[in-house]
């Protein structure tokens, strides 16, 4: 799909091209930006009728990004230190915030990212740290609105940095990819689990430009300016009810001294471990569908050869798993 077949419009620099800047895909079809266009955002619905939005109705013509909320508002960045929109073609909903007071109170006016977490909350990557607002449903035309910043220590969190991209993994943490490496924080952004640089792990570069997690396994994919690679994350997606629920590595042997991962568990499970004997050796909850054990018990000890046993179950305790686990010393 072009100009010349669709909708889509050409950049008003120079006609001779067409400039797709972000898909995003709904219930409903996929979601175009059509940077420098006179229709900047566009429909393509599932009846594949296309619906668009003119630069007037939108009064923007240069959208980078697109992020669609809960209520079907669309976060939109704006190119050239523009900040956000906030658009919503059902409600009528056109909202534009920045760094003013009142207006957003963003670190900074240029915005990288936007992800929303499941709580509901929009995380922002500015060219000065991340903030966040508490839902899309508070930016409303004519309210006053502030993102808040996590404090960390007593400082902004990662003021100084520039956050090119943002990833929520299935327990609800976050991940913030910057030009200085990789940032793995909890739920609540106030607590860092990992920072990865090219000095201390496999990554090629510090200068991350994108974060993709694969929901099912938890694997986190990491693009930088010198190539692409992986990390096996402790927490995935979960689901309503236990689904092919995994335990690797199933034997564990002397040699290993990584984690356990339980993988395919019901969301935020509790999970139980003993030993044959019903003694309970270790208790934790899953990241979302996955748990994750050091091979220890409560006393930092090493769990000692023998036969393991692995109770799971749901939030509300009606979703149920149990599992074996060998360890050989």
């Amino acid at each position: 799909l072009d100009a010349s077949n669709s909708n889509l419009g050409t950049w008003s620099i120079n006609p001779d091209f067409t400039l797709v800047s972000s898909l995003e895909s709904t219930q409903y079809g996929l979601w175009v930006a059509n940077y420098g266009a006179g229709l900047p955002l566009h429909l393509f619905g599932e009846d594949e009728i296309w619906s668009s939005y003119s630069e007037t109705t939108l009064q923007l013509n240069n959208p980078v990004g697109i992020t669609i909320a809960e209520n079907n508002d669309k976060w939109l960045i704006l190119d050239q230190n523009g900040g956000i929109a906030v658009f919503n073609e059902t409600s009528g909903k056109l909202r534009f915030l920045d760094d003013e007071i009142d207006n957003g109170e963003l670190p900074n006016k240029k915005v990288y990212d936007i992800a929303i977490d499941k709580d509901g909350l929009v995380w922002v990557a500015t060219e000065r740290g991340v903030a966040y607002f508490s839902s899309s449903y508070s930016v409303e035309n004519n309210n006053a609105v502030e993102a808040f910043t996590p404090i960390v220590d007593g400082f902004a969190l990662l003021r100084e940095e520039r956050v090119n991209t943002i990833a929520i993994d299935g327990g609800n943490r976050k991940w913030f990819g910057t030009d200085n490496g990789l940032w793995l924080f909890d739920e609540s952004a106030l607590n860092s689990i990992y920072y990865f640089n090219t000095e201390n792990s496999p990554l090629l570069s510090n200068n991350i430009l994108d974060i993709t997690i694969h929901g099912q396994t938890g694997e986190v994919f990491i693009a930088t300016e010198n190539g692409l690679v992986s990390f096996r994350s402790s927490s995935s997606e979960g689901f309503k009810t236990h689904q092919n629920v995994q335990i690797f590595p199933n034997p564990v042997t002397a040699e290993y001294n990584g984690l356990v991962g339980i993988l395919g568990l019901s969301e935020n499970a509790i999970v139980k471990i003993t030993d044959t004997r019903g003694n309970l050796i270790r208790q934790m909850r899953a990241n979302g569908g996955t748990a994750s054990w050091d091979i220890n018990d409560y006393n930092g000890r090493r769990a000692s050869s023998g036969m393991y046993v692995i109770y799971s179950s749901s939030e509300d305790g009606k979703e149920t798993f149990v599992g074996k686990l060998a360890i050989i010393d």
